[in-house]
């Protein structure tokens, strides 16, 4: 059922995202991905720093890139979890038949939620370019201006991986579906990508190995994926500010916002086709 009007979307669509990221932030899980994303952030780092040691020698122009892009990888993860578990959640618990009781819409809906999870990513970034600070000074590398730009640019795609998370979990009616549906997506796109490489590093020494149809196979099936990956979206966002390649990032900063507009829209008419009734679920 719909009642809302669209005068009154926005303000609904805020208080539901108030309470989505007033939940996001109180629960431990926030802080466990942002200090798992420190981690990954500060092993990238590491690697970097014993490779001078080895070697002597070590020429970067942004040292933090691959450590930036690790940390926001494991963020934007998180997100996508959180986003499948609310509406999943929601629709388990019963919340969701009871709040398209009141001025709600699906679209409304998926605004709010998509809108408090983004406001918890937000709130989450002052203290992730704190803790890059406190590692470029133990460190002594240099933080530069386009790490600051590319966590802000990073805003957008992460928006389209939580729609890419709504978008698995409104027609789910049980929150552990929702995640292992998430979970195995992500599984087999990272999959391709690192069968893709370990096929790469097999020698070929006869043009008739069925080794090379398998590359090429793997070869278009990643590049498939590579479009179709909301995370792949992001990394080129962030990778491409880090970079300076500016051309490259705001093409696919447009890319990213048409990929998170077409998310919303899905997710709110798959929800729509549905229902918001559990079906004895």
């Amino acid at each position: 059922m719909r009642v809302s009007t669209a005068p009154g979307r926005w303000p609904v669509a805020g208080v539901i995202a108030w309470r989505e990221a007033k939940a996001a932030m109180r629960g431990i899980g926030c802080y466990i991905a942002l200090t798992v994303a420190l981690i990954a952030a500060t092993w990238m780092l590491l690697v970097d720093v014993r490779a001078l040691q080895a070697a002597g020698l070590l020429v970067l122009a942004n040292p933090f890139r691959p450590s930036v892009t690790a940390a926001v990888l494991v963020l934007a993860l998180f997100f996508a979890v959180s986003a499948a578990v609310s509406a999943a959640r929601d629709r388990e618990s019963g919340t969701l038949e009871v709040l398209f009781y009141g001025p709600v819409d699906e679209i409304t809906y998926v605004l709010g939620k998509a809108g408090g999870l983004l406001a918890a990513y937000l709130a989450v970034l002052p203290l992730l370019l704190a803790s890059l600070a406190l590692l470029a000074w133990i460190s002594g590398l240099i933080l530069t201006p386009t790490i600051l730009v590319s966590i802000v640019l990073s805003v957008v795609p992460v928006a389209e991986i939580v729609g890419f998370g709504i978008l698995l979990s409104v027609g789910i009616g049980r929150v552990r579906s929702a995640v292992l549906l998430l979970i195995g997506i992500v599984a087999l796109l990272l999959g391709l990508e690192v069968a893709y490489r370990v096929v790469l590093l097999v020698p070929i020494s006869d043009p008739t190995s069925p080794v090379l149809p398998l590359r090429d196979a793997l070869a278009a099936l990643t590049m498939a994926a590579a479009w179709i990956s909301p995370f792949a979206w992001l990394e080129r966002v962030v990778d491409g500010a880090m970079a300076g390649v500016w051309r490259d990032a705001f093409l696919s900063l447009a890319a990213a916002i048409v990929y998170a507009a077409l998310m919303f829209g899905l997710a709110a008419l798959w929800l729509r086709r549905r229902g918001v009734w559990r079906r004895g679920e």
